[in-house]
């Protein structure tokens, strides 16, 4: 199995059970009762995972395109999601706040947005890059 075909099935298979998880620990109340240890996994286990879909998406553009494309972008995005991981897993539940300087209160949900926001953003800019130049290249040949 190619390394494109992993990465889409691993991505999607995390993705969906993210998805599964979070709506139906809603729908069906995994917690037998409505604690918040309970409530604060399903979230946890959610929030996570939720950098894998847009793995997943990429993934899904990236199918199609170029092995040099691919690779150039795979080259980001792997240190990228470990990168995330380690610091959604690492920061805090909730924003503390205070101390010397602005209070500021990043928490967990905070920093799993931010990085797939940036992982977006810095993966369309390297696909689109990357194929754009490959055009211009071939153009001129």
């Amino acid at each position: 199995m190619t390394l494109k075909k992993s990465l889409l099935l691993i991505s999607g298979i995390l993705s969906v059970t993210a998805i599964t998880v979070l709506f139906s620990g809603i729908e069906y109340n995994y917690c037998p009762t409505p604690s918040i240890p309970c409530t604060d996994w399903i979230n946890d286990f959610v929030l996570n995972l939720a950098i894998f879909l847009p793995i997943l998406i990429f993934s899904l553009i990236t199918y199609k395109i170029p092995e040099r494309i691919y690779g150039a972008w795979m080259y980001f995005a792997l240190p990228w999601t470990a990168l995330s991981l380690v610091l959604v897993f690492i920061t805090p539940e909730f924003g503390s706040g205070g101390g010397f300087g602005p209070a500021l209160s990043i928490d967990k949900s905070d920093v799993a947005l931010i990085m797939s926001s940036l992982f977006v953003l810095i993966s369309t800019l390297i696909i689109a890059g990357m194929y754009l130049r490959d055009r211009m290249n071939t153009k001129t040949v």
